[in-house]
């Protein structure tokens, strides 16, 4: 991930989706994907908070958006 700003933690975080996929195959809802990734990023020393909520504003009026963001 030479050209991207933050290519070693994006590699990182690639490499646990493609081990969570793996472990547990296909079928599930995504909130089993995602609370094994996020368990996965903590246990590897990642910091963060699973589905944060943010305002978003569009066309003037307020959305809830949500994300989950990692940090090293």
């Amino acid at each position: 991930m030479a050209n991207l700003l933050h290519g070693s933690i994006t590699d990182s975080i690639l490499k646990v989706y493609y081990e969570v996929y793996n472990e547990l195959g296909a079928g599930f809802l995504e909130k089993v994907y995602q609370n094994a990734m996020y368990f996965e990023l903590i246990a590897r020393g990642y910091k963060g908070e699973a589905q944060k909520q943010i305002k978003n504003l569009f066309q003037k009026a307020t959305y809830r958006r949500l994300f989950c963001r990692f940090t090293s």
